[in-house]
């Protein structure tokens, strides 16, 4: 499965997929507004505008798996981040991380046996998946790792 063709949905709800990311690194995380790590797009908004003109970018998927912590629509969502964090960083719509609730096809990609160098599922808010340049796994870190 090619990485830059899994189906994804804009915060504004287009239909996509990751294919302008192709030549970049990527640091995928997914998020939660009501998490007590939820500060951690601050730093993540930091780290994207740092290295944009590297080819970096980190891309948020918002998820309401774990402890119900993200229950706002997509535009509420949109609107928290930019408010609470000045995040400018990609948000995308919400979707499911966790296998039990009909897990996005993105992080089914990121947990599968294919890509050895992550975990198979997805413990928390949070998670980061950092990828290469044609979508080579590079690392993963829990959800307190910020740096």
């Amino acid at each position: 499965m090619d990485l830059y063709q899994i189906p994804v949905e804009t915060a504004s709800g287009q239909a996509s997929n990751l294919s302008a990311y192709r030549r970049s690194v990527l640091l995928i995380v997914n998020t939660a507004n009501k998490c007590g790590f939820t500060p951690q797009y601050a730093d993540l908004s930091d780290l994207a505008a740092r290295w944009q003109d590297h080819d970096f970018a980190v891309l948020a998927f918002p998820s309401n798996d774990f402890h119900k912590q993200e229950l706002g629509t997509n535009a509420e969502i949109q609107s928290y981040c930019s408010a609470a964090y000045g995040v400018s960083l990609p948000v995308f719509a919400k979707v499911s991380v966790e296998p039990s609730h009909q897990q996005a096809p993105l992080f089914h990609y990121l947990t599968s046996a294919a890509n050895a160098g992550f975990p198979r599922r997805i413990l928390w808010n949070f998670e980061k998946f950092l990828l290469g340049r044609a979508s080579a796994a590079f690392s993963h870190a829990a959800p307190s790792h910020t740096s």
